[in-house]
């Protein structure tokens, strides 16, 4: 893989000496440099191309046990399929215009523990469509798991750091939505929503349990081109598949 030049000497320094496994992982996880976190396939295709290193059971231990130790935290592009780890410490990345949530407080802030990643969270909600404001899902309580790809990305996005009783106003994308497939006879292709959310309950989890699974090896062989093509759809698919309005 060819790194962009500012990146290139930064390797070369790397790859002047021998490094433990952890290390490597963190630089790829720098390199990479996703505001939703670096997926395990992408760590891994990355320490195959840069550092010959193509053992897969190995990186996946590994990148748990960097996790139970508290060097990585689960990204917020992680889902029940797909999971994405961040450095605990390490500034966050700014996502593109076209994924930014706008989050407005109304009313009362809230109080209590604070909605964060692998957390059961209980919400009311109210969603509409933003051009038509046409409402096409309203509930009185729904549950969700944060981070695990149950609800949109933009929903997950919008709760973080939200407080029992508190309520929020949502302007989330369609990227972060149900992106250009839509909600068939509910929500149009590149639909961007609006989100009334009132959080109810967070039941907070001391240990939040992610199992990495280890990718088949004809993935860990794709070019790192092909899996860039195919992101954007899959990332789709992980935003709000198993929203479904009524439940």
């Amino acid at each position: 893989m060819d790194l962009p030049k500012y990146k290139r000497g930064i390797q070369q320094e790397y790859d002047k000496s021998p490094l433990a496994l952890e290390e490597k992982i963190l630089f790829a996880i720098r390199t990479i440099a996703d505001f939703r976190g670096a997926s395990v396939g992408g760590i891994q295709s990355f320490l195959a191309q840069n550092y010959k290193i193509t053992n897969k059971k190995l990186s996946k231990n590994t990148i748990q046990n960097l996790y139970e130790n508290k060097i990585l935290s689960v990204g917020s592009g992680t889902s029940s399929t797909n999971h994405r780890f961040l450095i605990v410490g390490d500034p966050l990345l700014t996502p593109p215009d076209d994924q930014v949530v706008t989050i407005t407080n109304m009313g009362l802030i809230g109080h209590g523990a604070e909605a964060d990643i692998g957390n059961l969270v209980e919400v009311a909600l109210t969603a509409r469509l933003a051009e038509s404001e046409v409402i096409f899902d309203q509930q009185a309580s729904y549950k969700f798991m944060v981070g695990n790809g149950e609800v949109v990305r933009g929903l997950e996005v919008g709760v973080l750091g939200m407080k029992v009783g508190g309520s929020r106003y949502l302007y989330i994308p369609n990227k972060v939505g149900y992106g250009h497939k839509g909600l068939p006879g509910l929500v149009p292709p590149d639909a961007d929503l609006k989100i009334d959310v009132k959080l109810l309950s967070v039941k907070v989890e001391e240990e939040v349990e992610v199992e990495v699974e280890v990718e088949v090896e004809v993935e860990a062989e794709k070019a790192e081109e092909e899996e860039e093509e195919e992101d954007e759809d899959e990332d789709e698919d992980d935003a709000m598949g198993q929203f479904k309005p009524g439940k």
